[in-house]
């Protein structure tokens, strides 16, 4: 029977956008795109754009747990009226929905991505980016409307790193031993190889970058973004409260206090991620506990960095330009992947090149590499695939065409 007390009704300050979160966002998106789109690949990529071999994290690592962080705030925005009482509906059809969405659309991409023209789906890939989103949004989300009290959330947070890591030194697995780190011997990929099987792992095995176990850990990064998202909500909160507004104080100095706790965290998580990793090392494919924290404090600096510039300083023109890519963030996540692999198994170089790559040949290969080196070649031509899709995605954004879930 419906309660006849009336919803409570959002405050004021909050039924906008923080245009820092959605900035944040959009950037992650379009760093996604640009390293997606070098020219030629990773192999003529800089450093920093390819992913490490094993241990370690390059700038192109961070994407990935961005994108968890990222999700985490929303959450914090979108779950509101149901972790604060303003609503009698239940989350949960919406929640359920959304994250099986998410791992049926990655399942969809990782057919158009490694089953086109041939399909053969004795090797099809099970696990990917967006199914590991899914499944991470899922668990985050029951967790957060099931345990109300951040203290109880940090403590299964902690719960989740510590017993993990510890799993991963002194679990033994069969022919390796325990505390084996490495591609072969590490306990997530013998899980993977164990429950999902070898052939359906990415490329073959001997783990999957994405694998079931070493999720488990990013729930963690999506709950560190859910307390960010809490946090920084809550100050819009007061700052704008009308006794706050009637009282003549300004927002200001509370979000330059804000800015400084933002960057007093990364600090502490990127030091923090560093230490750790000289007891376990960082690495992206198992998603140890050095990287949670390694990846969450480069979050919290991104963000600072964002904050300061559109909320503080007022530069909002700057934060629309990453939000264009925020606001179809699943969109720009498929689309112009899809996209570009379909138009390389478009032979028309006069090599068989697909035309994606002969593109690169013959628009920025042909006079950016003898003058600046192969390097900013392939760098120049991700930034004008990056500049084309964001032309694309602007569109959208002025007529309203938001691809949601």
């Amino acid at each position: 029977m419906a309660s006849a007390t009336p919803a409570v009704a959002a405050p004021a300050g909050l039924r906008g956008r923080l245009g820092s979160l959605d900035a944040f966002r959009g950037f992650t998106v379009a760093s996604m795109i640009f390293v997606s789109s070098l020219g030629g690949g990773s192999a003529n990529a800089p450093y920093q754009l390819t992913h490490v071999q094993w241990h370690g994290a390059t700038f192109r690592d961070l994407i990935a747990p961005f994108f968890l962080f990222a999700m985490g705030m929303a959450m914090a925005f979108a779950l509101a009226r149901y972790v604060e009482g303003r609503t009698e509906e239940s989350p949960w059809p919406g929640v359920v929905r959304r994250g099986a969405l998410l791992v049926l659309i990655g399942f969809a991409l990782n057919f158009a991505l490694y089953e086109l023209p041939e399909t053969d789906l004795s090797t099809f890939r099970i696990m990917g980016v967006l199914q590991r989103i899914g499944l991470a949004y899922l668990a985050a989300a029951t967790i957060v409307l099931l345990v109300r009290s951040v203290g109880a959330q940090v403590a299964i947070g902690l719960v989740i790193l510590v017993g993990y890591g510890i799993a991963l030194a002194t679990v033994p697995v069969p022919g390796a031993g325990a505390g084996v780190l490495t591609p072969e011997g590490n306990l997530a990929g013998y899980v993977d190889r164990l429950v999902l099987t070898e052939a359906h792992l990415h490329r073959g095995g001997p783990f999957d970058p994405e694998g079931l176990l070493s999720t488990i850990p990013s729930v963690v990064t999506v709950m560190l973004g859910w307390w960010t998202g809490r946090w920084l909500r809550s100050h819009e909160s007061r700052s704008t409260a009308p006794d706050a507004v009637s009282s003549g104080s300004s927002a200001r100095p509370g979000r330059a206090g804000v800015l400084g706790l933002l960057v007093a965290a990364g600090l502490l998580g990127v030091g923090g991620g560093l230490a750790l990793g000289e007891l376990q090392p960082v690495n992206k494919a198992m998603w140890t506990p050095a990287f949670v924290l390694l990846t969450a404090g480069w979050g919290w600096l991104i963000l600072a960095g964002f904050y300061g510039l559109v909320e503080l300083v007022g530069m909002r023109r700057l934060g629309w330009t990453f939000e264009v890519f925020g606001r179809n963030a699943l969109f720009a996540f498929t689309v112009p992947r899809v996209i570009a692999h379909l138009l390389d198994l478009w032979e028309v170089g006069p090599e068989g090149e697909g035309a994606f790559t002969y593109a690169y040949e013959g628009t920025i290969e042909v006079w950016a590499e003898p003058l600046f080196g192969v390097a900013t070649a392939s760098v120049l031509y991700g930034l004008l695939v990056t500049v084309v899709w964001w032309g694309i995605h602007y569109g959208m954004y002025r007529r309203g065409w938001f691809v949601r879930l």
